[in-house]
């Protein structure tokens, strides 16, 4: 405020001559004051303002902004301004702003003081939270030993003994044990599961890596192939999940429509009639389109002769076709017969050489089941002779201890 220029009633201009009075204002007060007053807010005829701009002449009347009050309408309040400061300066701007430093400091405490406040109430709010959730398993638990002394209390009521009570305890504790072993076996299956998900989210992982790669590695035009593919492809998966959810709503909308109709005979009379309208509609266009291709009556005549023509060539081409296909089945039915009676000879000449066949492993059979039996006789009958074969003569001796000395050769 020591900066403040002196005022004109301190000190006068240099230069400048002072005027008499005329209005009992001292000099130069109203060409200063002039524009410190806001446009419009000075009286009329005064030297803050001209004469013909003034509140009454500038205010823009309205009939419903005047309020009406017990003696009828009340005058409309016109906007009041205190005086202001005639010079803004640098420290009026500096109190301003510690003005608004101090508000803003204010206000931050405020928020501040709001926030640890917040997180008081959270801290408290976990610790009621826990405590909630530990009361809430004590009901419980204090719930179920209520139902069980309920229930004990209705089996003493019907007089039910306790052999009777103690076979229901067992029932329920196998039904649990069984109930336990199949939520254990879920509980693995999940896991199971689980692991195979995991797995198989591995395994695609380690593909999408092998393409990226050989993506990585292909020439820039089969790339941009590939991406404009995978963009095709990614915006083909959304369309089909939009219109999967569109069919899922319709489907929905149908269920309600057909629970709707099934309540009310009515609905169903409508849906009949509709549906037999919709046929007739169907039908009337069908003719419709056929009155429209139909020409006149010689039109007619001639389309019909020519159609009729045209099924008479088609079914003379029909017979004839018929005809050749007939001949073809007699051919093939003659080579049919000629081949069976080949195939007859043939097979009479493959029976007889089978039933020779037949007849010799037979033979061979027999021999070898008798084979045993006759060389055990054979051997007995050669037994007795060993002897006097050994005392022939030298040129026979040698063959003939060879043979009796050999138990398992074969005899001649």
């Amino acid at each position: 405020m020591s900066n403040r220029p002196p005022s004109a009633a301190g000190a006068r201009r240099p230069g400048t001559a002072q005027r008499p009075p005329t209005s009992g204002v001292r000099p130069g007060t109203a060409s200063r004051l002039a524009s410190a007053i806001p446009p419009g807010s000075a009286r009329p005829g005064s030297r803050g303002g001209s004469g013909s701009t003034g509140v009454a002449l500038n205010t823009q009347i309205q009939v419903m902004d005047r309020p009406t009050t017990q003696q009828g309408l009340g005058g409309i309040k016109t906007g009041y301004r205190g005086p202001q400061r005639q010079i803004q300066d640098k420290s009026y701007f500096i109190g301003l702003l510690r003005n608004k430093m101090n508000e803003m400091a204010a206000e931050i405490h405020k928020l501040q003081a709001e926030s640890e406040k917040y997180q008081h109430e959270n801290s408290q709010f976990l610790l009621y939270e826990k405590k909630a959730e530990t009361l809430a398993r004590e009901i419980k638990d204090y719930q179920g030993e209520l139902v069980d002394y309920n229930t004990l209390i209705d089996k003493s009521n019907i007089d039910m003994s306790i052999n009777e009570v103690q076979e229901e305890f067992n029932q329920l504790k196998q039904e649990n044990v069984r109930a336990e072993k199949s939520i254990d076996a879920i509980f693995t299956e999940k896991q199971e599961k689980e692991k195979m998900q995991l797995d198989m989210e591995a395994e695609m992982e380690q593909e999408r890596q092998l393409a990226d790669t050989l993506v990585a590695h292909m020439d820039e035009s089969m790339r941009d192939g590939y991406y404009k593919l995978k963009t095709r492809s990614t915006e083909l998966l959304q369309e089909l999940e939009q219109q999967q959810q569109q069919l899922d709503q319709l489907n929905a909308k149908r269920a309600d429509l057909e629970d709707e109709i099934s309540v009310s005979h009515i609905k169903q009379e409508a849906v009949s009639l509709y549906e037999k309208l919709h046929e007739l509609g169907k039908k009337k266009s069908s003719l419709e389109e056929e009155a429209l291709t139909r020409g006149t009556p010689q039109e007619e005549r001639e389309r019909l002769l020519k159609q009729v023509k045209d099924d008479n060539q088609e079914i003379a081409s029909m017979e004839r076709q018929l005809t050749d296909i007939k001949e073809k089945m007699r051919r093939k039915q003659e080579e049919i017969r000629d081949l069976d009676s080949d195939l007859d000879e043939q097979q009479g000449e493959r029976n007889v050489k089978y039933r020779e066949l037949k007849k010799r492993q037979e033979t061979m059979e027999e021999f070898m089941q008798s084979y045993e039996e006759t060389k055990k006789r054979r051997t007995r009958t050669q037994n007795p002779t060993r002897g006097q074969h050994c005392g022939h003569p030298r040129t026979n001796e040698s063959f003939s201890c060879t043979i009796g000395s050999s138990s398992d050769q074969r005899p001649v």
